[in-house]
Formats: C-alpha cells, structure tokens, sequence
C-alpha cells in the first residue's frame, strides 16, 4: 500500500500514451455508441417500436457487453512490453520508477476505457430521456459512478494476471480461468451442498456479484436485490481494487526481467490458482456426479473415481502447458494428490458438521419477524386457495405451528425417516410424486434471512391449510382485496356443464364465503374431502397499477360451504346448459408433448399416469376405471374451440376439494367409436 500511495502519475507519458492510442480510442467511442445511445435513437424514430421504461436499461446490458471485452483487452496494450525480453529492458531503462510506471499505465488503461464509455453512457441517457421523457435525476450519476468503479475493477485484476506471467498466452489463459472460476466455484458451491446438506436452498445468483466483478457490472444495473444493493458491491470492488493494485505494485516492483518470456514470473500464482481450480473443479465434478449415482455418501468409491480422473486430467493440462512438456509427471501427481486430499478433507468436514451447523438451525421464535413460504415451490398442494406467491405467516401462534412442523422434519433426518423427507439415497424406494419440494425462509429481526428448501411428503404441508386458508390470507385474493377490481364473474355447477346466472354482488359473496370458510376447522378442509358444488371464475386488475394486467382466479365451493351455496342461489336466475364453450381433449396425436396448455393457465401433465392410462383407452371407459381415477388428480380446461369435424364425448369425474390442484375435477375425454 505504502508503494500505491508513493507512486506518481507521469503526465508526459500519459499524454504521449493516449496519443498514441487515438485512433483506438475512437474506434473504441464508435463500437459504444452502436450499442447504446444509436439503438436506442434508431427505436425511437421508429413509428413501430414500442418504447418503454425498460429499454434503456436493456440496451445498457449491450453496451456493458462489449465494456468487459474491451476492459479485458485494454491493460495488454500499455503492459505488452512486459512479454519481450527487448522492450521491456527498453522500458526499464527510461528514468521513470516501476511504480510510477505501473501507475501511469493503469491511468492510460482506465482512461482508453472510460472516456469512450462516458461518452456513450451520457449521450445514450440524453436520447433515452428525450424520447423517454424521463426526468434527468442523479440516480444516472450514481449508476455512472458504480459502473466505472467495477470497470476499473476488471482493468485492475486484469493488470494482476499480466504482473505475474511472462507470455502472451499464459496470461490470455489465465485470465480466462481466472473469468470462469468464480461461475464454476459458485456453481460447485450450490450443487455440492444440495447434495449433501439436508434443507440447503439454493442461493440467488447475486451472491456472484461479490466473487465476479464481471457478473457485477451486470447486477448493478439490471438487479436491485434485498440482500446487496449496488452501492454496496461497488463499494466492495473499490476496496478489493485498492489492494490487488498495491499488490500488483509491489510484484512490479521485484518482478525479475530475466524472467520475462517464461510461463510465470512469480512461482507462487500458478501453484495457487491451479490448485485453487482443481479444487473447486474437483467439488464441481463430484456435486454433478453424485446427483447421477443418487448416493449421499459424499467418500463412496463410485462417486470418486470418475470425479479424481477427469480433476486430474485438467491438472495435468495446466501442468503441461506450464511446462511445454509432460516432464516432472510425477510430481505433478503428487501435488494433485495433496489438492485431492485436503479438498475431500474440507468437504467432508463441511458434511459431517452438518455444513457448520446449517442443518440444525431454526430460529428462536421470538428473533423471527415472520416466515415467507414458497407457494410455487409446491403448487400441487393446495394449502392456499390461489397458486403463484408468498405466503406470509408473522402471527406469533402460526411462527409456533410452522417452527414445530420443522422441527419434526429435522428430527425425521436424524431418525434416518425417509418415508418423511427424501434425500439422494431414497429417490428410488418411495413413490416421488408423493412428496413435494418445500421452500420456505425465516426473516429475522434486522436484515438477516434462513431460507430452507425440504423435499417433504405432502400431507405435511397439506396440515398448514389452516394458515393458508385463513380470513388474513384469503382477504389478499382479487375477490377480496379492495385493491383489485373484478372484471367479471362466471358460476359454473359441479360438473362445469352448467353455468348460473349470477346478479349478486361480488363484496357480498366475499363476504359470505369467508364466513364459511371460518367455519371449517382448517385442519378439515383439506383431510375431510367434500363434494364440489359450484365453481367460480373470475377476471380482475390491480386498480393503482399503471398497466394493469388481468389476472384469473377460481374459487371452489363445496358442500360445506352453506351460506354461500344459499347467496348464490337466492341471487341467481335458472341453470343454463354451457353451449358456448367445448371441454377440449387431449390430442392423441400428439402424445410426445410435455404438456397441454388451456385458458386460465391449467394444463394437463402428460407424463402423468392418468394421461397414459386414457391415450390407451380409445374407446369407452368403463365405470371401474372411472371410479379408479377419482383419488387422481389431473387438470381440467374450458376452451372455446369452435366447430371441430371430430366428435369428441367427455366423462367429468367429480373429485373433492381436498384433491384441487388448479381445479377440482378430472377430466377423462374418451372417443366414442
């Protein structure tokens, strides 16, 4: 550090630098322009092109694209002399101190770099306020700023890699490895946990902005998450920048001439990235490995052998192209040896201590502010009665419920009970479809988070319908929710064959279906199944959002469900017979599709048993394989198809709330021959 703040800037050279550059600079200025400000004038001219608040944003990624590339570029052309024997001696030889040559040469890169960039970035965002009629605000400075800071930080680890090495293709490479290890290690990270540590959820992808300032430049702009805002990854990079240059100033400084045109100039960097690559490779190998063998001994025979070898090769690469032979082989293999040992030897300390205590962890109760459930994670159990959110529980008594619903399924992993929680090893003795991924996180008091992910048998979930379902959650739905307007409003019967003509109002069947929902015990209404008597569909929009989209949602009304079925029925006029709309088939011909999508977003899965068993029932259906069918869950879809040649005939099962996926019936099309 001391070196860094002694060294000086020497204009003279600085300026004769980007004198030289000018041409390049230019071509630079030209090459940003065609990805930001000229796009984005070009759209704007066009009487067909839709411009929107997230166009700007979007041709900003095109121009940080080709920033990267050119910051990685940048450093070899002030640094290349430093791979020939001549010109380095010539460049050493003038009266100017390495540190104060050092440091002008990174200006010289920053500044080839950033004043192309500013001049793109800046006329871009006057185009893009013209034609967007954004308000010019300093959150654009503030944007400039943070990108210049993660810019300089690429430059500057860049730099590094060229301080150590003593040939053009040799730092070309290890810039690469170095560009992709953060992306494999994070990679190796989530697959090697998720594998061996029970609960692990995997982590969002902005945890590479703190490992990868290439990955960062891009979340800055594109991504403000909860966990790092953009100042804070900024401010993380300038830091680190600080140091790698003063470590790079101090390698300038002893780095040997008569080193230059070998492999690497400082012995220690290619035995500690090499290593550090196959450690990290080795990890990523056998998390990817292991979740094709299904085996959660993280030491078995079968998962390492194949893991060890193709490691080794890739050491072995990097050992012949240092060397430029296959010479000291065995040494090489004794130093693969020792990365192999101390890798598995950290791994299986991660493991056996339960990833340092990751597995044990809940939360005291009263540290937890409330609990954020995954509902899409688990869509096919129906706990609540509209799929596509959060469900959030932050009343003391629920916390109570949920933390003793994870307590019992830790304490089924330490009985080895996988009859309740899945892991790799017991995939293959129970039937997969009878368990669902559990996603769910704790936030704390403060800022901090516990997220866990559970593959869990699903009459565990089922048992929290009683929160789902509940007047403070069922209020959030559009039909409840003063913040959403109802569009409109179709009754269907039972069987989806008849539709009523409802003239009521919609607050007061809200109102009456909330009242018949407190009336049944939650822990009912999913374990004690009731016969579906109407169903509702309704349409609606968020009424203060500025392009409100519509939204579908259904209720279904059961037996139970008194009040509503009464209000219903005292508000409509007669049953009339569905004429307008077909129930639409599956298509037989078409049998190698993964899914069959409908109105309303339901579809019809067709690996699912139930489909295979009615494409091979081509004709009648006899009644013992309808009444088969009726524990089966499948989804059902009303289309308007129009006049079809073929005359398709229909079977509607009717199955019971406590089966609903997205609907509450199966649909069993048969062709009457």
């Amino acid at each position: 550090m001391k070196d860094l703040c002694k060294s000086r800037i020497r204009s003279s050279l600085l300026i004769f630098q980007l004198k030289r550059f000018k041409v390049l600079i230019a071509v630079f200025t030209a090459l940003f322009m065609a990805t930001f400000p000229i796009p984005l004038l070009l759209r704007s001219t066009d009487i067909y092109s839709q411009i929107s608040e997230n166009t700007m944003p979007v041709t900003i990624i095109f121009l940080l694209l080709v920033v990267v590339v050119i910051a990685i570029i940048t450093p070899y052309m002030y640094f290349n002399y430093l791979f020939s024997k001549n010109s380095i001696d010539t460049f050493h030889s003038l009266p100017i101190k390495r540190r104060d040559l050092y440091i002008t040469n990174l200006l010289s890169s920053i500044t080839t770099v950033l004043i192309p960039f500013t001049i793109a970035y800046v006329l871009g965002i006057i185009v893009g306020s013209l034609r967007l009629n954004l308000i010019l605000s300093s959150f654009y400075l503030l944007s400039y700023i943070r990108m210049v800071v993660i810019i300089t930080s690429i430059i500057i680890i860049t730099i590094y890699i060229i301080m150590n090495t003593g040939t053009l293709s040799d730092s070309i490479i290890y810039t690469g490895i170095l560009f992709i290890l953060p992306f494999i290690a994070f990679v190796a990270i989530q697959f090697f946990a998720n594998s061996y540590i029970v609960g692990y959820q995997f982590n969002s992808v902005e945890y590479l902005s703190l490992i990868s300032p290439h990955y960062a430049l891009f979340e800055i702009v594109t991504n403000y998450s909860e966990n790092y805002r953009p100042d804070v990854i900024s401010s993380v990079w300038f830091l680190l920048s600080v140091g790698i240059a003063a470590f790079s100033v101090n390698l300038y400084k002893t780095r040997p001439s008569e080193k230059t045109e070998e492999p690497f100039t400082n012995r220690y960097f290619f035995t500690f990235v090499s290593s550090l690559f196959t450690g990290i490779f080795l990890i990523f190998v056998t998390s990817i490995w292991s979740s094709f063998s299904n085996s959660s001994n993280l030491l078995a025979i079968n998962n390492l052998i194949i893991p060890v070898l193709i490691s080794c090769i890739a050491y072995f690469i990097l050992n012949i192209i240092k060397n430029r032979s296959t010479r000291g082989s065995l040494q090489t293999l004794r130093n693969f040896s020792i990365v192999t040992v101390l890798t598995f030897a950290l791994c299986y300390g991660y493991v056996f201590t339960g990833g340092l205590g990751y597995i044990d962890r809940i939360p005291d109760k009263e540290d937890i502010k409330n609990i954020v459930l995954n509902v899409d994670s688990f869509y096919e159990v129906p706990i609540t009665p509209q799929q596509g959110g959060k469900l959030v529980i932050d009343d003391q008594e629920n916390i109570d419920t949920f933390r003793s619903l994870h307590m019992s399924i830790l304490d089924a992993y330490r009985n080895d009970d996988t009859s309740v929680l899945l892991n790799n090893n017991s995939f293959s003795r129970y039937n997969y479809n009878d368990y669902s991924n559990f996603e769910f996180t704790y936030h704390l008091e403060g800022k901090s988070s516990v997220s866990r992910s559970y593959m869990v048998r699903k009459d565990l979930i089922r048992s929290l319908a009683k929160i789902g379902y509940s007047k403070k959650q069922m209020i959030k739905m559009p039909l409840f929710n003063p913040d959403y307007k109802v569009d409109s409003l179709t009754v269907f019967n039972g069987t989806l064959t008849q539709k009523l003509n409802f003239k009521g109002q919609n607050k007061e069947l809200a109102i009456h279906y909330l009242k018949d929902l407190q009336n049944i015990e939650g822990d009912t209404l999913l374990s004690s199944p009731s016969p579906i008597v109407y169903t509702i569909f309704y349409n609606s929009y968020k009424i203060n959002d500025r392009y409100p989209a519509q939204s579908y949602s259904s209720l279904a009304i059961d037996e139970r469900m008194t009040e509503t079925i009464q209000y219903l029925e005292s508000n409509s006029s007669q049953l009339s017979t569905v004429s307008d709309f077909l129930y639409y088939a599956i298509d037989y011909q078409n049998l190698g599709m993964d899914s069959v999508s409908f109105d309303y977003g339901l579809f019809f899965p067709t690996n699912s048993s139930v489909f295979y068993d009615i494409a091979k029932t081509r004709s009648k259906v006899s009644t013992e394989f309808v009444h088969g069918l009726q524990e089966k869950t499948c989804a059902y879809c009303y289309h308007d198809v129009g006049e079809r040649e073929q005359k398709l005939s229909y079977i509607i099962v009717e199955t019971q709330f406590a089966d609903n996926f997205f609907t509450n019936y199966v649909l069993i099309p048969f062709i009457d021959n």
